[in-house]
């Protein structure tokens, strides 16, 4: 386990405090060039139906990517990583808003 996840179901992960710091900078940029923006919570957090998924298109996509091993391109996550962006998803953690000012806080390195 790494130090995002140390089992306590007690609180729930967060794309801001959980899911972003999973992402280095050199993999939103990657994919934003592709028209995936990683580092963007509502983009990540749209319940569209997309990519054939029944709800949340962008994020069961990028989830799809992620355990296939097919991102990030040079190599894939460890089981961890992806136990923590599949509990995210399961506890609907999906849906719940980010404050703006928290994620321009993480974007300029102040969070």
């Amino acid at each position: 386990m790494d130090m995002f996840f140390q089992g306590d179901n007690s609180m729930p992960t967060s794309f801001s405090s959980d899911i972003l710091p999973l992402f280095r900078p050199t993999d939103i940029a990657c994919m934003k060039a592709r028209g995936v923006s990683l580092g963007v919570s509502d983009w990540m957090r749209d319940p569209t139906a997309k990519f054939g998924f029944p709800d949340h298109g962008n994020a069961r996509r990028v989830f799809s990517a992620l355990s296939r091993g097919k991102m990030p391109p040079d190599g894939a996550w460890p089981p961890d990583k992806l136990a923590i962006y599949q509990q995210w998803m399961n506890e609907g953690s999906i849906s719940r808003a980010i404050p703006a000012r928290v994620l321009r806080a993480f974007a300029c390195g102040i969070a």
